[in-house]
């Protein structure tokens, strides 16, 4: 038996349970918080799982800085992600119970 989601899909939803962020900020909180690197690539494509999935949702937000206009994705977690996120909390509460772990 394994948890419901991947360690970086867990820690991504995490974040998304306190506060909606842009995929950007997501990956850098990823890699400051919890030492995790992620290509570009490979987070928007985790990012794209989650959504598919529907643990997550996101919108495009255009912005104006300076001359540029500038469009970025911001994420919100759905009631299926928060789910999910408490369905692999259990996952891990039962097998430390089972192993010893307290």
């Amino acid at each position: 038996m394994f948890p419901p989601i991947s360690h970086l899909q867990f820690a991504v939803l995490g974040m998304l349970c306190s506060a909606e962020a842009f995929g950007i900020d997501l990956r850098k909180k990823l890699e400051q918080q919890h030492g995790w690197r992620t290509s570009l690539a490979g987070f928007y494509q985790l990012a794209s799982r989650l959504e598919r999935d529907g643990y997550i949702e996101g919108t495009i937000v255009t912005e104006r800085v300076k001359d540029q206009t500038l469009k970025r994705r911001k994420y919100h977690i759905t009631n299926e992600g928060r789910e999910v996120v408490q369905e692999t909390i259990d996952f891990y509460s039962q097998h430390s119970v089972a192993l010893g772990i307290t």
